[in-house]
């Protein structure tokens, strides 16, 4: 079993048959569900998807990510959740939830992506597909998940996965292969120019021993921590400093972890850094 704090989650992962089967959701029950949908990309003829983004969904439910409340989601094809609003369909998925962030193939009529709202969870499922190009040797037919809770915690349950994406990757038959998340901010930076800061990013094929691996039956569990934008006094923002290292901007009475956050734009915009209460 893997158990480590990461800042801004603590991430579990575990290989166990029984519980990935406890944990799968049932996709296919409708009694008590709010809404599921089924989607299959379409390919053109060198089976290039042709469209990178599957589903558009909004959550029926408040989804605390890295202390930012996230309603909309776009769903990749090649296995990854991309977090808030994205202004055109081109944009970069620079926030993201990655089971599986690869080029994936949907071989067959069996393969699809499917995703079901319950009002306090949200589960995507990539069913029966195959790393792209296609190598025969390496087939998966993999199928996995990744469930978001209220509460802000992120499950990736790999039901089925014929080889260990380490084995694969180590092997030189893929190489950018993206397994956990991140997220990430803008700032401006000169004129026509953006740069964009990642931060609390969780890569779980560094993390992860190679002996670990991640095939069928693999588990990863990543609680959130508490954050600084939590705390909204300054009194509560103080005493958790030694916790989270934040810091307090009188000027919007919020707390903030100065430089490592999405919301350091407006840190930066307002120069919390030099109000008369900064707490550095």
């Amino acid at each position: 079993m893997f158990d480590s704090n990461q800042g801004y989650f603590r991430v579990y992962a575990v290989k166990d048959d029984n519980l990935a089967n406890s944990l799968w959701v049932n996709m296919d029950e409708g009694g008590q569900i709010y809404f599921s949908n089924i989607t299959k990309p379409a390919y053109d003829s060198m089976f290039e998807p042709t469209n990178r983004y599957a589903m558009l969904p909004t959550l029926s439910f408040d989804f605390p990510y890295y202390g930012t409340i996230i309603r909309s989601l776009k769903l990749d094809i090649d296995g990854r959740i991309c977090m808030g609003k994205m202004g055109f369909p081109d944009d970069d998925c620079v926030s993201n939830i990655a089971p599986l962030g690869t080029k994936l193939f949907f071989p067959g009529d069996n393969s699809y992506i499917k995703y079901l709202d319950t009002g306090k969870s949200f589960t995507v499922q990539w069913g029966n597909v195959d790393f792209y190009p296609p190598f025969y040797v390496f087939e998966q037919n993999a199928s996995f998940q990744v469930t978001l809770y209220e509460d802000g915690t992120v499950q990736l349950v790999y039901k089925q996965m014929m080889t260990s994406v380490f084995d694969v990757v180590n092997d030189n038959f893929i190489s950018d292969v993206t397994i956990g998340m991140r997220d990430s901010f803008k700032l401006e930076a000169g004129r026509n120019n953006v740069d964009v800061k990642p931060y609390g990013v969780i890569e779980l094929k560094n993390l992860l021993s190679p002996d670990f691996g991640i095939d069928s039956g693999t588990v990863i569990t990543m609680k959130p921590l508490p954050i600084c934008n939590m705390f909204t006094s300054h009194e509560s923002c103080e005493r958790s400093r030694k916790l989270a290292k934040c810091l307090w901007c009188p000027r919007l009475a919020r707390c903030f972890n100065y430089g490592s956050s999405s919301d350091f734009k407006y840190w930066w915009k307002t120069e919390c850094s030099d109000s008369p209460y900064y707490i550095g």
